[in-house]
C-alpha cells in the first residue's frame, strides 16, 4: 500500500528541502525538550536530565538520519547534494565542461536526428489503417510504367474474382503527363497543380479518414463525370488558408467548374507515400470504365487481405486468378502483356532504403561510441587529478558506492547538458531534411522531433552518461585510500591499470573512426563514378520548364501548332540559341510501349519494349543528344507525311542485330507503323546507375498522346537571366503569367543522385567528426602519458638523451595504438563493406585503393596528433622538469 504522507514528503524534500530540514529539526528538539521535562519531573537535574534525554533518543543526528530513511529522503536527499557539488565541481573546470558538453551534444545530436529519419521513413506504421494487410498489385518488375502497371479490366477480374482480399483501389500511375490550370473566378492561374486519379475503391482500401468531406461517389466515377477534387491538406493550407467552409464549392479547374469534396487527413500526402519527390496537390476520380481500358496499362493497384491471410496465400490466389483470365481469353490477347507480382506495401514503399538508413544508424552509433570514449578518457583524466580527494573520503569513511554515484552523477549532468545541445542541433536538422523535396525518399517530410524521438534521446543520454563515467567512477573507486595519499601513487598498480584502459579506449576509438572513413571513402568513390557516366545529353547551359496550353485544342495537331508557335518565340529572345519540347525528360517517370520490327521479309520479327518520347524536331540539339546515323525530325514533317521514327543505339541493335536500320520499318504499341529516320546516343532514363536502355522518339506532329509538355532551352546566359528572359518571353506569349515549374537540366541529374548524395554527405560528415575526436582522444592520451612522465623526462634528458630520442620515444606510444586501431578497423571495414555492396556502383566492397588510401589518412592525423605532445616535451627544460616534480 502507498504511503502517501512519505511520499508527500519525499516530493518536499526534493523542491522544498530547507523547509523539510527546519521542520524535522523543530520536531526533533521538541521531542528533546519534552523527554528534558519528563526527566526533571522524576527528579534529575537539568543537565543530567537533557543527557538522559539525549541518550535515550539515541542521539538527534540519528534521529534525523533514521526519519529521513523512513520517509524514503536519503537517497533523494545524497542525490541532490551530489549534482549540486558536480555541478560547482565543473564549473571550476570550465573548459572541460565545454568540450565534454559540445563532443556529447554532437553524438546525441546525431543520434537524435538519425532517430527521427529512421523513424519517419522506416519504423513508423504507413499512415492507414491496418498497414500490414496492405499488399501493392504491378505486373512485371521493370523500369518502364507501362510493364509495371495493369489495365482496367485485368485489374477489375483481380479485384472481382479473388477470394482472398476485402477491398481493392488503384491510382492512375501516368498523372504527371496531364495538364490542370486552378485558376480564380476571372480565369487568372492561381497555380498548375498535379491531380492523381484514384479509382473507386482506393481511399477505402487504404483505411483513410478525410479531414473534411466525403469521398468521390455516383456518377463522380464515370467516365466524363461531374468534375471534383479532393484537395491535399497542404495546398488547402497553403491555398485556402484552412479555410472549413471550401469543401461543397467549386473552384476553376482548366476552366471547368469543380467540386471541392473533401480534404485529406494531414497524417496523409499521397506523393510522400506513392510519388516522392512529385508533390500531388489534389485527387481526382479515375474512372474503371471501357474508355480507359482503352489506355492500356496505366494503373497501380492496392489490395487489402482478409484477416488471416498472408502477404504470400494473397499473391497466389491472384495469379490463380490471373492465369484463369489468361487460359479464357488466349495467351496472345494484348491484356496479357503483363505479369503477376505482389509484395507488402511496406516492403514496396520502404523496402529500397532499409539498407542504406541501417549503415547510417550504426554509422552514428560508432560516432557516439568515439563521443563517450573521448569523455571517458577526459573524465578518467580529470579524475587523476581527484585521486587525493577521492582517497580522503574513503579514508574518512566514505563508501565505494557513494564514491561511485558521485562519479556517475557528474558523468550524467555532462550527458544532461549535451542532451540540451543535440536536442537543439537535431531540430534545426530536422527541419531541414523534412524541407527537402529533392529527394526522392518515401515520408521524408514526415520528419521531426517528436515524442517518440524526445524518448529515445533520453534514454541514449541516460546510457551516455552512465557509459561514460562508468569506467572512471569504477577505476578509482576501487583504489585503497593509502595508495593515493602517497607521493608515488600515479606510479602503482591503479596507475598502470588507467593508463591501459586509456588506451584501451583510444585504439577503440581509432578503429572505429578508421572504419566509417573506409565505408564513407567507397561511397564517395562510387558517387564520383556514377556522375562521371556518360548521361547522353548535355545538361549545362540549359533549363526545362513545364508548359500547357491552357485550353482544350480541337487536334493535336492544333496543339503541335500552338507549342511550335511557342518555341519560335522563345527562340526569338536574345540571348536563346535552341527551345525544344517533349512530352516527358530523362531521370523522371517513364512509360513503356511496345514496338516491333519489319524484317527483310515482311514478317513481324520479335518485339521489346521501349521508353516513348513525343517531341519536336529541335528536341535533340536543346538536350545535346548526339544523332549517330541518319537524321532527326525536321521541321516539314506532319501528320499528313509519312510516319517517322527516332530510335536510341541501344533500341536499334537489339532489334536488328547490328544490321542497319535506317529505312525500315517498325510497328508501335500496335498502333501505327513508322519509318527509321536515325539513330541518337543512349540517354539516362530512371537512374545513372541503370544499364543503357530502349527509347524511341516520335514526332508529336503524329502522335498527339500528351498534354503538357517540358520546353527545353539552352543559352548560353546565366540561370538567372535565361529564367528571367523565358518568363518574360512565356508572359508575352500566352497573356498569363508562367507557372513556376521550371529547373535546370543539372537540378534533373542532382534530383536523380540525390539519394546517394544524401547517404554519401551524412556518413562522410560522420567518419570526420570519428576521425577528429579519435585525433583529439590520442592527443590526450599522449598528452596525459607525457605528464605523468614529467620526471622521468627530466632525467633522461638531464642524461644526455637527445630531444629527437624523446620525441621518438613518445611518438612509438602513439604508433602502436594507431596500428593496433587501423588493423581492427580495416578488418571491421572489410566485414562491414558486404552490407555496402547494394549501394555502390563499379566499386568493389574492397578496393584496395580506398582502403590504403583511408587508412593512412588515419594513420597521418593520429601521428599528428601525437606528434605536438612529444615535441613539447622534447623542448622541455630538464631541470624545470625535476624542479616541478
Amino acid at each position: 500500500m502507498v504511503k502517501w504522507d512519505s511520499v508527500w514528503i519525499a516530493l518536499k524534500s526534493v523542491f522544498r528541502n530547507g523547509k523539510v530540514e527546519d521542520e524535522l529539526n523543530e520536531e526533533v528538539s521538541f521531542h528533546l525538550e519534552m523527554q528534558t521535562r519528563h526527566n526533571i519531573e522524576k527528579g534529575m537535574d537539568p543537565e543530567t536530565a537533557k543527557k538522559k534525554a539525549l541518550k535515550s533518543f539515541g542521539g538527534a543526528e540519528k534521529t534525523k538520519e533514521d526519519c529521513r530513511d523512513g520517509w524514503g529522503l536519503r537517497l533523494l536527499s545524497d542525490t541532490r547534494r551530489d549534482t549540486a557539488y558536480g555541478i560547482r565541481q565543473l564549473m571550476k573546470d570550465k573548459g572541460f565542461a565545454i568540450v565534454s558538453v559540445v563532443t556529447l551534444g554532437i553524438g546525441i545530436g546525431a543520434c537524435a536526428s538519425m532517430f527521427s529519419l529512421v523513424n519517419a521513413v522506416l519504423l513508423k506504421p504507413l499512415p492507414f489503417e491496418d498497414p500490414e494487410r496492405l499488399v501493392w498489385i504491378q505486373s512485371a518488375k521493370a523500369m518502364g510504367l507501362s510493364a509495371q502497371t495493369h489495365t482496367v479490366d485485368n485489374f477489375k477480374e483481380f479485384r472481382d474474382e479473388n477470394n482472398s482480399f476485402e477491398s481493392m483501389g488503384a491510382y492512375f500511375a501516368f498523372f504527371d503527363y496531364g495538364a490542370y490550370i486552378h485558376a480564380d473566378e476571372r480565369g487568372n492561374m492561381i497555380a498548375r497543380v498535379r491531380c492523381a486519379g484514384i479509382t473507386e475503391g482506393f481511399i477505402e482500401t487504404l483505411g483513410i479518414k478525410l479531414a473534411l468531406g466525403r469521398n468521390f461517389e455516383g456518377s463522380e466515377w464515370a467516365f466524363n463525370g461531374p468534375p471534383s477534387v479532393i484537395l491535399s491538406h497542404s495546398y488547402w493550407k497553403s491555398h485556402f488558408n484552412s479555410d472549413r467552409g471550401v469543401v461543397g464549392t467549386n473552384i476553376s479547374i482548366n476552366g471547368r467548374p469543380t467540386n471541392v469534396v473533401g480534404v485529406l487527413p494531414a497524417s496523409f500526402d499521397f506523393d510522400s507515400v506513392f510519388t516522392p519527390g512529385t508533390e500531388v496537390e489534389m485527387l481526382v476520380p479515375f474512372p474503371l470504365s471501357e474508355e480507359t481500358n482503352r489506355y492500356g496499362n496505366t494503373i497501380f493497384g492496392i489490395g487489402r487481405l482478409k484477416e488471416g491471410v498472408s502477404v504470400e496465400a494473397g499473391g497466389a490466389n491472384l495469379k490463380l486468378v490471373s492465369d484463369r483470365i489468361k487460359e479464357r481469353l488466349g495467351s496472345q490477347h494484348r491484356r496479357f502483356h503483363h505479369h503477376m507480382n505482389t509484395e507488402s506495401l511496406d516492403d514496396r514503399i520502404r523496402g529500397p532504403f532499409r539498407t542504406a538508413f541501417y549503415v547510417l544508424s550504426v554509422a552514428v552509433g560508432c560516432v557516439l561510441a568515439i563521443a563517450c570514449v573521448n569523455i571517458a578518457n577526459l573524465l578518467i583524466a580529470r579524475s587523476n587529478g581527484r585521486r587525493k580527494e577521492f582517497s580522503l573520503r574513503a579514508a574518512l569513511g566514505a563508501q565505494r558506492w557513494r564514491l561511485i554515484r558521485q562519479t556517475l552523477v557528474e558523468s550524467l549532468i555532462l550527458s544532461g547538458w549535451g542532451l540540451a545541445l543535440g536536442l537543439g542541433l537535431a531540430y534545426v536538422a530536422t527541419n531541414w531534411i523534412s524541407g527537402l523535396q529533392a529527394f526522392s525518399i518515401p515520408m521524408i517530410q514526415n520528419v521531426s522531433i517528436d515524442g517518440y524521438a524526445i524518448g529515445f534521446v533520453v534514454l541514449i543520454a541516460g546510457v551516455t552518461g552512465l557509459g561514460c563515467g562508468i569506467f572512471p567512477a569504477l577505476q578509482f573507486s576501487r583504489s585503497a585510500p593509502f595508495e593515493a595519499l602517497g607521493d608515488e601513487s600515479q606510479r602503482g598498480s591503479s596507475g598502470r591499470r588507467t593508463v591501459w584502459l586509456r588506451k584501451g579506449l583510444v585504439v577503440t576509438e581509432v578503429a572505429l573512426s578508421c572504419l566509417l572513413l573506409v565505408c564513407a571513402g567507397l561511397l564517395i568513390r562510387s558517387f564520383d563514378r556514377l556522375l562521371d557516366v556518360d548521361l547522353g545529353f548535355e545538361p549545362s547551359n540549359a533549363i526545362a520548364w513545364r508548359v500547357d496550353g491552357g485550353r482544350e485544342f480541337e487536334s493535336y495537331q492544333e496543339r503541335a501548332n500552338y507549342y511550335e508557335a511557342l518555341l519560335d518565340s522563345i527562340e526569338a529572345l536574345p540571348g536563346i540559341e535552341v527551345a525544344g519540347i517533349a512530352d516527358t525528360l530523362p531521370l523522371g517517370r517513364n512509360r513503356q510501349w511496345g514496338i516491333v520490327p519489319r524484317m527483310n521479309d515482311g514478317e513481324r520479327g520479335p518485339g521489346t519494349g521501349a521508353f516513348p518520347r513525343v517531341v519536336n524536331h529541335s528536341y535533340a540539339e536543346a538536350m545535346g543528344i548526339e544523332v549517330l546515323a541518319g537524321r532527326f525530325f525536321n521541321a516539314f514533317e506532319t501528320s499528313e507525311s509519312e510516319s517517322v521514327i527516332v530510335l536510341n543505339k541501344n533500341l536499334a541493335d537489339q532489334l536488328w542485330k547490328g544490321d542497319d536500320p535506317l529505312g525500315k520499318t517498325v510497328f508501335v504499341n500496335g498502333r501505327f507503323e513508322a519509318k527509321v529516320v536515325g539513330v541518337v546516343s543512349d540517354v539516362k532514363h530512371n537512374s545513372l546507375d541503370a544499364a543503357p536502355s530502349n527509347e524511341m522518339y516520335l514526332n508529336f506532329h503524329q502522335i498527339g498522346d500528351f498534354m503538357a509538355a517540358e520546353m527545353v532551352v539552352r543559352s548560353k546566359l546565366s540561370t538567372e537571366l535565361l529564367i528571367s528572359t523565358v518568363r518574360k518571353g512565356l508572359q508575352e506569349y500566352t497573356g498569363r503569367p508562367p507557372s513556376n515549374e521550371f529547373k535546370t537540366l543539372q537540378s534533373l541529374v542532382d534530383h536523380s543522385v540525390a539519394p546517394e548524395r544524401l547517404f554519401k554527405d551524412v556518413l562522410s560528415a560522420f567518419s570526420l567528426v570519428a576521425l577528429v575526436l579519435a585525433a583529439v582522444g590520442l592527443y590526450g592520451v599522449i598528452a596525459y602519458s607525457v605528464g605523468q612522465r614529467v620526471r622521468e623526462i627530466g632525467i633522461r634528458l638531464a642524461i644526455g638523451a637527445s630531444p629527437g630520442r624523446i620525441r621518438s620515444m613518445i611518438l612509438t606510444e602513439g604508433v602502436w595504438m594507431t596500428a593496433i586501431g587501423i588493423t581492427i578497423g580495416l578488418l571491421g571495414a572489410y566485414g562491414f563493406s558486404r552490407y555496402l555492396s547494394g549501394m555502390l556502383y563499379e566499386v568493389s566492397t574492397t578496393d584496395p585503393f580506398i582502403f590504403a588510401l583511408n587508412a593512412s589518412v588515419v594513420a597521418g592525423i593520429a601521428i599528428l596528433a601525437a606528434f605536438l605532445p612529444a615535441r613539447q616535451a622534447s623542448k622541455g627544460d630538464p631541470n624545470e622538469a625535476l624542479r616541478v616534480e
